[in-house]
Formats: structure tokens, sequence, C-alpha cells
């Protein structure tokens, strides 16, 4: 026989009501239409968003023809005496 105390199950209890009563008329008509956006501002949201997307395009085509390149891979140029540059990002060509 064990010694250890059980311990009893918790009880469970309803879900309280998301809307509240203090917010029940505000979530009903006439209010209910206030939530709801104008053609304006779903018509200014879908420009944004159709702006966003371009710049999201031309910056995954601009990264698409750039990549990184160990160090140790990389050739190094003079550029003056105990001076040495490496270029670790490069548009276009291959280091490799």
């Amino acid at each position: 026989m064990s010694t250890q105390p059980t311990n009893a199950a918790l009880p469970i209890q309803a879900a309280p009501d998301p809307t509240g009563s203090e917010l029940a008329p505000l979530l009903a008509e006439p209010f209910a239409r206030v939530w709801e956006p104008s053609a304006a501002q779903v018509a200014s949201a879908r420009a944004v968003r159709g702006r966003l997307l371009g710049r999201l395009a031309a910056s995954r085509a601009a990264e698409s023809v750039m990549f990184t390149a160990r160090r140790q891979r990389l050739p190094s140029q003079a550029l003056g005496q105990g001076v040495l540059a490496q270029t670790p990002v490069r548009e276009g060509t291959s280091c490799a």
C-alpha cells in the first residue's frame, strides 16, 4: 500500500462568456457596423499591401544574385603595403 497522498483532480469550471455582459450592447447593431472598415480603408490597405509585396519581390530578386563565401576562400586584393581587402558579398559573380 502506498504511503504517498493522492492528489484529487481539480474541478473544471465553465469558460466565461467571451463577450461579457457589459460589452454585448457594443457588439450588436447599430454599433457593430462601426467596427467594419470602410471601402476606402479596404482599398488603402490593399494598396499598401501591394506596395509591400512589390518591395519584397524586388528585394528578393536583388538578393538572389548575391551570395556569401567563406573568408578563407575569398581572393584578397592589396590596397597598399600591408593592407589587404576581401569582398564577402559580390553581385552576379562567383568566388568559388
